[in-house]
Order: C-alpha cells, then structure tokens, then sequence
C-alpha cells in the first residue's frame, strides 16, 4: 500500500536474516554430515523425482515478480538484469548447501521432513537455537508476501490497462499511486484461501499443488516466449529451449492439478468475448 521504496528497505533486512538462518544452519551441521547417508542415490527412481520437483519449483516461484514492478527500478535494463544473476546464483547456492546438509546430517524422514531446517539448527545450537531462528522466521515468511502481493497488484494494474482485466484494477491510490484496486482484490483472494484452509475441505499440500501448477505453466510460457524474443541471441534461444523443454517435463508430473490453469484459462476467455461483445460497434465507412 505504501509503496516499493518502504517495502524495498524491509525486504533487505528480511532477506539478511534468512541468508544468517541457512548459512548458519549448514555451518554448524558440517560436523554431523555422514556421506553413508548420500546412499543408495535416487532409490524411487525418475518419476519419484518428477513429483518432487513439481513440490520444490514452489521454492523457486518469485523470479518472474520482478518483470512486473520493473516501473519502480532507475534502470529496468541493467538492475533488473544484474539483481536476477545475483539473486539466482545466491539462492542456487544456498538452496544446494541446505540440501546437501539435510541429506548428510540424516534430516528428513517421517515426523521429519517437515521441519528439516529446524532439525538442523537444533542439532547446531540447541532449543534456544531453535526458538531463535522460528521468531525471525515468522517475520522472514512475511517478507515474499509483501513482495508477491505488490508485484501481483502491479501485474493486475498493466493487464486492467490493456484491456484484459476489470478497469477497477487500475485504480490508483492519490497519493502513493499504488493499484489499490489490484490490492483489495488480491486481499478478497486471501481471505477466501484462508477461509478454505482453515475449515480444512482442502489440505494444504493441495493448496500448494494448485498455484503451483499454474505457476509452472505461466514459466513455461516465459520460455516461449524467450525463444520468441531473443531468436537473435544463439545463446538466448539455447537457454530459452533448455528451460521450455524441462519446464513442460516438470509440468507433467503436476498431475490433476493441471486442470486448474486450464479453468482459469477458460475462465479468462469467457471474460474476454463478454467484454468485446458489450463494446459498441462502430459502422465502417463506407467510402
């Protein structure tokens, strides 16, 4: 509501506090790493593999967020640009150094697997470790839905102004200019979420599969679209074929849930001809 600039200095700190969590956690579980436990490697096979990466691509969604606030950078072509090669190189590694350190140290198994993170940091620094790192993480889960939520207001903005979306998504607070229109209307998509999470019809490792589906399918379309846009660039296309490829495999394994993006889709298009159909048309001229 406020703005990029102040969610921005908030985001800083939030992310500090995450690298200290991981970094620390990986740390101080290098003395417990046992390399028995890196076998036997893939015991369930390729499809147990698809299905968790359909799972783990939830911890990869955000990059495609910075295409849509790209109003608020100095300089979209070089930040934007160099904050996605630094963000992707840090994550990557830290994603790997965490995993790495679950499987060595034994982290994961039934009543296990759900607080891998934690398991570790109590194997590092004890109860008081633990009690530590859940305080700043409940500050640290609020910091991607700060930044998702801006980014899906302003993404709800720039479809409203294109025509493709209600014309109340484009309204604009007076005085910060943010789509408060895209807010209330993303904050109506919260509270039925929660309403249904909590009266528990679906369970959450549901929930997480639904969006995440969706998701998936809008990367696969980036890829696409890379092949489109950059059919100048060898390396551009090389990369941009590469991800579409491994993106549709993933997208595969998603299972019932693909269905989802396909309502939305037909959804969408329904919206679409009602809108040109409630357009006046204009006689052509016929001179």
């Amino acid at each position: 509501f406020f703005g990029m600039r102040l969610t921005g200095g908030i985001q800083m700190a939030v992310v500090g506090a995450t690298i200290a969590i991981l970094v620390g956690a990986v740390a101080g579980s290098i003395h417990a790493i046992d390399p028995a436990h890196f076998t036997p490697f893939m015991p369930y096979g390729w499809t147990r593999v698809g299905h968790a990466a359909t799972l783990i691509f939830w911890c990869f969604l955000g990059w495609e967020a910075i295409s849509h606030v790209t109003e608020e950078f100095a300089d979209p072509g070089r930040d934007v640009v160099r904050g996605t090669i630094i963000a992707s190189v840090i994550i990557s590694i830290l994603y790997l150094a965490t995993a790495c350190a679950v499987i060595g140290t034994g982290s994961f198994g039934p009543g296990i697997s759900e607080v891998s993170l934690i398991h570790l940091i109590q194997l590092s620094y004890g109860t008081s470790g633990v009690l530590i790192a859940g305080i700043i993480t409940l500050f640290i889960t609020t910091a991607p839905a700060i930044a998702y939520t801006g980014a899906a207001a302003r993404l709800s903005y720039a479809i409203s102004q294109a025509g493709y979306a209600p014309r109340q998504f484009s309204v604009l607070h007076t005085i910060y200019q943010t789509p408060v229109g895209g807010l209330i209307f993303l904050f109506c998509c919260f509270c039925s979420i929660l309403g249904v999470y909590i009266s528990g019809i679906i369970t959450l490792d549901v929930l997480i599969q639904i969006p995440n589906s969706t998701f998936i399918l809008t990367y696969f379309a980036g890829c696409a679209a890379g092949l489109v846009l950059m059919k100048d660039s060898p390396a551009g296309s090389l990369v941009s074929a590469i991800s579409l490829i491994l993106t549709g495999i993933i997208f595969c394994f998603t299972g019932w849930a693909m269905i989802w993006p396909v309502i939305l889709i037909g959804l969408w298009i329904m919206y679409i001809r009602k809108r040109r159909s409630s357009l006046p048309s204009h006689p052509t001229d016929s001179n």
